[in-house]
């Protein structure tokens, strides 16, 4: 949309069409010898906040999201939208969560790395005719089909598991200079002997998440993406600019950011969901599913040529 940074005269640009008053000089300069410019200034800056929130709607968007988790405004941080969102789900289900961490605990996460998503080094060169492949919701959909979350997770089997996988990554080798064949031949055998019942999902990092109960954070998620897909046919039926459409919108970009926000908590040092395992089986699990993909084109003969983790390009 052509929006190079997120300062207010930018934003202002872009929506509006319009810019902040210019000012050769500082603030205290400005109150010391021209408080007309000054209060020109800080008019025009809160008639251009005014003006953008009338035409985009976010004060209202928040104030809907508030109402949707629990949450109060000055408090209105992803993280804390989504685990007010979880506490709520959680009472209602009668089921139990972890106390935040203390101090002492995210001090010790801190220093716990987590390996993120696949990105490959672009093959560098001008093409004509590129597709790109794109998951859909993948971090989400990876949630859902394989019952990820702490709840579900088998301890003993997944650390016999990681003990595995480091011996097969063989540090300092990365994951993500793993050929896939090498890979997949791995996750089979490792499947047969860990789990030769096939009580468990396995993910690409060889932890194993049990079957049959939905995990809290699965159960919630299979609950949002089925509620975003319900909002988007009903969209189509509303009239564009109708207080229905509207709303419907609202709460559909708000059901769609937490939904793709549940990962990150997982990741995150200072949540009381925070687990290097779970969070490492969904970006593990995203990478290879990445290289599936690029295995799968180029037995098609074609050639991937940049990808990122959820597309290939």
């Amino acid at each position: 949309i052509g929006l190079t940074g997120f300062s207010l005269n930018e934003v202002a640009r872009v929506f509006l069409g319009d810019k902040k008053v210019e000012h050769p000089m500082g603030f205290k300069e400005m109150f010391d010898k021209d408080r007309v410019l000054l209060k020109k200034y800080n008019l025009k800056d809160a008639e251009l906040l005014l003006k953008l929130d009338t035409k985009l709607g976010i004060i209202q968007l928040m104030i809907t999201e508030c109402v949707w988790t629990g949450t109060t405004l000055d408090r209105f941080y992803v993280g804390e939208l989504l685990d007010n969102y979880m506490l709520r789900k959680s009472k209602i289900l009668k089921q139990y969560l972890h106390s935040r961490p203390t101090r002492e605990q995210s001090e010790k996460n801190s220093k716990i790395f987590i390996i993120g998503g696949y990105v490959m080094p672009p093959l560098k060169g001008i093409y004509s005719d590129v597709r790109i492949f794109d998951f859909k919701s993948l971090y989400p959909s990876m949630m859902v089909s394989w019952n990820i979350g702490d709840d579900s997770i088998d301890t003993e089997k997944s650390k016999l598991g990681d003990i595995a996988f480091k011996q097969f990554v063989n540090y300092p080798r990365k994951i993500e200079e793993v050929p896939f064949k090498e890979w997949f031949t791995f996750l089979r055998q490792q499947k047969k002997k860990l789990d030769p019942h096939d009580e468990c999902y396995q993910t690409a990092n060889n932890n194993f998440f049990r079957k049959g109960t939905p995990s809290f954070i699965s159960s919630l998620l299979q609950e949002l993406l089925a509620l975003r897909s319900e909002m988007k046919k009903k969209l189509v039926g509303l009239h564009a600019g109708s207080p229905e459409y509207g709303s419907t919108r609202s709460s559909q970009a708000i059901v769609k950011e937490l939904a793709n926000s549940m990962y990150g908590i997982m990741g995150d040092r200072n949540s009381r969901y925070f687990n290097k395992n779970v969070a490492e089986s969904i970006t593990i699990t995203g990478q290879f599913m990445n290289k599936t993909v690029q295995a799968i084109l180029s037995s098609f003969n074609y050639t991937p040529i940049y990808g990122d983790t959820d597309s290939v390009f």
